[in-house]
């Protein structure tokens, strides 16, 4: 019911309803008050009535819609007056204008009934007309009408066919971006700081049935405006290379090369998004503006769908194992066509990123799969790049616990004289080789939540130079049971390094993993510190966790001494370097204050980095997402805090090839 939350400038919605007749009262340029609470119920398309508080069933609204009885009122205008904005009911004209009809020029692209990236479908809305207003669609066909236009336009003017293409084709492509910000898609986000605003399309690789959503403005100055869209699309050509380039279409499986080339690609990953189906948001628009301009590339009304080389059970008779087989084959084919094209003398070079927060059987078949592929088509992984991902946003700023590293597999065509190796003994190169590898990773500040991601690069380096790894029967040992291994060499190697830690942060692990932030009693406390050779008291003195009325706890989460140095401190530990860290650069004072302290660290600096990543993969496994951000907003500023601290030790410059 929130329209807007800035502070001093508080708007929501006032349902009444009188006489079974409802209404939404807008509240708005309010200092203090609540909205009413949202009719959302649980999980699901399931409501409350806002006139009689009755239930309001997913099912009932699936058959409503089905029936054609869901439609749009026009609830709100949003002004701006002297820099103000202003929230209002509509008035009677308003809410007429918004009651056109559709235009009878739009092609019938029905929408797929795949429920997981459109919902739109089981509502009745089930093709792309159905994802804008009619006034929205009426004003996007006019402006693919007008770009339509330019091309002869120029070349009548005296341009050339290639600067006419050239124009056109870019405003083609800012009509493209304005359909993102102006249809039934786009959200109103008013948990911004300052004014609520706009948020277009896609903030997610989906289709998602929204229930209410805001219709910007194309003509305006903000988001959604055609203007603006141009001017930033003008700045980016600053930033466009010299030079020719080439693009053909064509089957990734029948790829070939006139001369020896270098192979860089980012396949599709596994069945994470349906790109031909949520291209054709765009691409309905694109062919209205540019078939005249590239007959080739729009010869379908739709965006072509078949031979797609994903994994979308949809669009295999609603079967994993099909499309996952399907998925394979495509890719060692792919694979194989690759290494014909490739130039001997240089590797193959495959992106690969997950979008998962959190591992698990999806992802360890889409890993999995992609992996197969490479080495049915005898390919060996001869290294492994992680990259840090192109986002601007900090973790410590939007609280986001998601991916931020890419994996760059450097891959050669398997020597024939590779041979095959047995389980065992793979299992101890792995153990060898890969406590290094991890170390390389944390000394150059991969993220911890990226870092069962990134070992898997190493791991299968290990696994992909043997033509294959046999079991005790004499069978070959699939890739996934190697990526469980790997996973849990590297858990292994995070369970050595705590050993490496001071006995009070070794404690501190210990009964963290168990107790997290709780009391619990001194005689668990007592059984905790002594194998580690230490007593209660020489934890409570190293400030490393606190006893009260035969209670024991750690401290680390609040009441932190915000003047903690290490050099006053007559027992200094990593696990306090941690806690003091974090909270510095999340809570009180940032960069700046937390690279002050990261510079007094001296010898502490690495093993505090070391229980930073520990302490992640803890609160991983026990579901402790809070905690899980805020190691990981640590260690995704770590190389910020080393340089603003000041010289940096061999520790923070550790490569990764």
């Amino acid at each position: 019911m929130w329209i807007s939350k800035r502070k001093g400038d508080l708007a929501w919605f006032e349902p009444i309803s009188v006489g079974g007749e409802l209404t939404l009262d807008v509240a708005s340029g309010r200092r203090e008050g609540e909205a009413p609470p949202a009719a959302k119920v649980g999980r699901g398309a399931n409501f409350e009535c806002l006139s009689c508080g009755g239930a309001v069933p997913e099912d009932w609204l699936i058959a409503e819609g089905k029936a054609g009885r869901i439609s749009d009122r026009l609830v709100c205008v949003i002004t701006e007056r002297e820099g103000r904005r202003i929230y209002r009911a509509p008035s009677e004209g308003e809410a007429n204008a918004a009651r056109v009809g559709y235009p009878d020029v739009f092609p019938e692209v029905p929408l797929p009934d795949i429920p997981r990236w459109f919902s739109g479908p089981r509502f009745g809305f089930t093709s792309q007309r159905d994802l804008y207003t009619p006034r929205q669609l009426t004003v996007l066909c006019a402006f693919a009408d007008s770009i339509s236009s330019v091309y002869d336009r120029v070349q009548a003017d005296g341009g050339s066919r290639e600067w006419a293409a050239a124009i056109t084709t870019l405003l083609g492509l800012g009509l493209g971006k304005l359909a993102q910000a102006n249809s039934r898609q786009v959200r109103w986000n008013t948990a911004v700081a300052g004014s609520p605003k706009a948020e277009p399309a896609f903030g997610q690789n989906d289709v998602p049935m929204l229930w209410d959503y805001v219709e910007t403005n194309p003509f305006g100055s903000s988001v959604g405006s055609f203007q603006g869209i141009i001017t930033d699309q003008a700045r980016a050509l600053r930033y466009v290379v010299r030079g020719e380039g080439r693009a053909f279409r064509r089957d990734a499986r029948e790829a070939a090369s006139e001369r020896a080339t270098l192979i860089a690609t980012d396949p599709p990953y596994f069945d994470a998004i349906g790109y031909a189906d949520l291209s054709d948001y765009f691409y309905v628009w694109h062919r209205q503006a540019l078939r005249d301009v590239h007959p080739d590339l729009y010869m379908t009304v739709a965006a072509p769908k078949k031979g797609e080389l994903t994994a979308v059970p949809a669009h295999h008779g609603n079967s994993p194992s099909a499309a996952k087989s399907y998925f394979i084959t495509g890719f060692t084919e792919t694979f194989n066509a690759l290494k014909s094209a490739q130039d001997p003398s240089l590797p193959i070079l495959v992106v690969y990123a997950s979008k998962e927060q959190k591992a698990g059987s999806g992802e360890e078949t889409r890993w999995a799969s992609i992996l197969t592929a490479m080495i049915d088509a005898d390919l060996e992984i001869t290294g492994t790049w992680p990259i840090h991902g192109a986002t601007v946003a900090r973790l410590i700023g939007n609280q986001a616990n998601s991916i931020a590293s890419y994996i760059v597999m450097v891959c050669r065509p398997r020597s024939e004289a590779a041979g095959t190796v047995s389980l065992a003994d793979f299992n101890r190169v792995l153990r060898r080789e890969l406590a290094p590898a991890v170390r390389d990773l944390q000394a150059a500040s991969i993220l911890p939540i990226d870092l069962a991601q990134a070992a898997m690069g190493p791991g299968m380096q290990i696994y992909s130079r043997y033509r294959a790894v046999l079991d005790q029967s004499g069978g070959r040992v699939p890739v996934e049971q190697a990526l469980r291994m790997i996973d849990a060499a590297r858990a292994e190697v995070l369970d050595e390094q705590e050993g490496e830690l001071d006995p009070e942060s070794r404690f501190a692990v210990r009964w963290w993993a168990t107790h997290g932030w709780n009391a619990a009693s001194f005689d668990s406390a007592d059984k905790t510190a002594r194998p580690i050779g230490i007593g209660v008291d020489d934890v409570v003195r190293a400030q490393v966790a606190s006893s009260q009325a035969n209670k024991v706890s750690l401290l680390g989460r609040q009441g932190l001494d915000p003047e903690w140095s290490p050099s006053t401190d007559g027992r200094p530990t990593a696990w306090e370097a941690v806690h003091h860290l974090a909270h510095r650069l999340i809570d009180g004072g940032g960069e700046i204050e937390a690279a002050r302290l990261m510079g007094e660290l001296g010898p502490l600096r690495e093993p505090t980095m070391t229980l930073t990543y520990r302490l992640h993969d803890l609160a991983a496994r026990s579901n402790r997402i809070a905690d899980q951000e805020r190691y990981n907003a640590l260690i995704n500023s770590w190389s910020e805090l080393v340089k603003l601290s000041g010289p940096g030790t061999a520790t923070t410059t550790g490569r990764l090839f």
